[in-house]
C-alpha cells in the first residue's frame, strides 16, 4: 500500500473493509453493486479490484490488480472488523466520495473567479456543480408502512391548502399546496397576470403570505390593478387620475382593506432563481412569477447557448424552489404562437421554449379569451391540462375590464355556442 498523505477526504481501511467483506462472501456484491461504483474508492488498486468484482472476477486467484499481490488481496479477507455493517460503510464511502467532488468543485471555482462574470453568476454555477455532486438518496427508500403510517398522520393534520378564489377550481382540489408548482400560461393580453393578481389577492385575503415577483410591470401598475379589483373601482378611471367623489370614498376602502394583506412585491429586473429561494428560505405561503421566461437563467445553464436548455433549468428550479422551501409557486408562462394559428383552446404543446414545463409542473392551466362567441361577450376559458392529482376540465370565466375582475359563469349567464349549460358542464368532470 501507499502512504496516506492525501489532503481528499478518504479513508483506505474502510475500503479495505467493504472489499474483504465482498470476497468473503458474494451475496454481499449484489448489494453493493447497486450503491457503489470504481469512482467511490480513493486508492487506485481498490477501485480496479472493485471493477473485476462487477466483471465477475471477485476471488484472489482471479484478480489481476496492479500493484496487489496475493497476499494483499487475501488480507483484506482478514482485516474485515466484527460486527461489520456493510451498509453503513457503503454510505460512508458515498459520503466520502461526495466530499471529494466538492472539493473539486469548489477549487475550480476559485480558479475561474477572476473570469469575466459576476459574482452572482459564479455562486448560481458553484451551487449547481455542488448539487450535481451530492447524491440526494442515500438510502433504499421506506416501507409501505412507514409510508401509510405518514400518510394517516397527514391525514389527521391536513394540509391547509390555500385558496385559488375560483371556487370551481377549488373544488376540484386544484388550490394551492405547499411544495407544488402551478404553471398558468396564455398568450399576452389573455388576463394571465390579471387572474394571477385575482389569485394572489384570494390567497392573502385567508391570511397566507403573498410574494409576488413580477418581472413584466412595476410595483405601481400592479397595485392599481389590485386597487381597481379590491375597490370596485374603473381601472380606466383610476390610470387616468379621472374618479367622481363615490369612485374616491371607494378607493379610500379599497387602499384600507388592500394595505392590510400580507403581500409583497419584488419588481426588480433580472431577477434569479437564487433570488427567489432567498426570498422564500424560512417562509410559506405562495410565490407568484410573472413570468417564468423573463427570469435570469442560472450561469452553467446560459454556458448551453440553447434557450430551451436555459428555459429548463428555471422550470426545475421553480420546483425545487417549491419543494426545499414548502412554498407554493404559481408561475406564469407564454405560449408559442401555434396556438393562434390553429384556432381553438391551447394544449400542453404550446407552451413555450421547453417541454420540461410540462414535466415539472403538478398543475398546467391555460387561460384564453373567446372574442369570436356572439352568445357571451368577454368570455374566457381557463383548461386545466394537467393535474398531477386531479381531474382535468375547462371552467367558464367572465372579465371585467373595468374591474380587472374575472368570475365564474353561472346559470344567469348566456350559455356560449355549442356549449352544455353550467350544472352539466360541471357533472362531467
Amino acid at each position: 500500500m501507499t502512504e496516506d498523505i492525501s489532503p481528499y477526504p478518504h479513508n483506505i481501511e474502510l475500503e479495505c473493509a467493504v472489499l474483504g467483506a465482498v470476497l468473503r462472501s458474494t451475496d454481499a456484491l449484489a448489494d453493493v453493486r447497486e450503491r457503489l461504483t470504481p469512482d467511490d474508492f480513493f486508492y487506485a488498486p481498490h477501485a480496479e479490484l472493485f471493477q473485476e468484482f462487477l466483471d465477475g472476477r471477485t476471488t484472489a486467484f482471479t484478480a489481476r490488480v496492479n500493484e496487489l499481490g496475493a497476499s494483499d488481496i487475501n488480507a483484506l479477507m482478514e482485516t474485515v472488523p466484527a460486527q461489520f455493517n456493510l451498509s453503513d460503510g457503503c454510505d460512508t464511502l458515498m459520503d466520502l466520495a461526495d466530499r471529494r467532488l466538492v472539493m473539486t468543485t469548489l477549487q475550480d471555482a476559485m480558479t475561474g473567479i477572476e473570469e469575466p462574470q459576476t459574482a452572482m453568476d459564479v455562486a448560481e454555477s458553484v451551487i449547481a456543480n455542488i448539487q450535481k455532486s451530492v447524491r440526494i438518496s442515500r438510502g433504499g427508500g421506506v416501507t409501505i408502512e412507514e409510508s401509510v403510517t405518514t400518510l394517516l398522520k397527514e391525514l389527521d393534520s391536513p394540509v391547509d391548502v390555500m385558496t385559488t378564489g375560483i371556487s370551481q377550481l377549488d373544488r376540484m382540489g386544484a388550490g394551492f399546496r405547499p411544495g407544488e408548482m402551478t404553471i398558468l400560461a396564455g398568450r399576452p393580453s389573455s388576463g394571465k397576470s390579471a387572474l394571477a393578481l385575482q389569485c394572489a389577492k384570494a390567497v392573502a385575503e385567508s391570511g397566507h403570505r403573498v410574494w409576488f415577483a413580477s418581472l413584466e410591470m412595476n410595483a405601481s401598475s400592479l397595485s392599481m390593478r389590485w386597487l381597481s379589483n379590491v375597490s370596485r373601482v374603473h381601472f380606466g378611471h383610476l390610470r387616468q387620475n379621472e374618479l367622481n367623489a363615490t369612485e374616491y370614498s371607494r378607493l379610500s376602502d379599497g387602499v384600507t382593506k388592500l394595505t392590510d394583506l400580507p403581500i409583497y412585491i419584488d419588481d426588480r429586473s433580472g431577477l434569479s432563481l437564487g433570488d427567489l429561494r432567498r426570498a422564500m428560505s424560512g417562509q410559506t405561503g405562495l410565490l407568484v412569477v410573472d413570468y417564468l421566461q423573463l427570469l435570469k437563467p442560472p450561469a452553467y445553464a446560459r454556458a448551453y447557448r440553447s434557450r430551451t436548455a436555459e428555459v429548463g433549468a428555471l422550470s426545475r428550479g421553480l420546483k425545487a424552489i417549491a419543494h426545499d422551501c414548502n412554498v407554493s409557486v404559481l408561475a406564469l408562462c407564454q405560449l408559442n404562437r401555434a396556438v393562434e394559428a390553429r384556432g381553438g383552446l391551447p394544449h400542453l404543446s404550446d407552451l413555450r421554449d421547453s417541454g420540461e414545463i410540462e414535466q415539472d409542473a403538478d398543475l398546467v392551466w391555460m387561460v384564453a379569451r373567446d372574442i369570436s362567441d356572439e352568445n357571451v361577450t368577454d368570455r374566457t376559458v381557463l383548461a386545466i391540462r394537467k393535474f398531477r392529482n386531479g381531474p382535468l376540465g375547462e371552467i367558464d370565466l367572465i372579465f371585467n375590464g373595468e374591474f380587472q375582475l374575472f368570475r365564474e359563469r353561472t346559470d344567469g349567464d348566456p350559455v356560449p355556442s355549442g356549449e352544455p349549460d353550467i350544472a352539466e358542464k360541471v357533472r362531467t368532470w
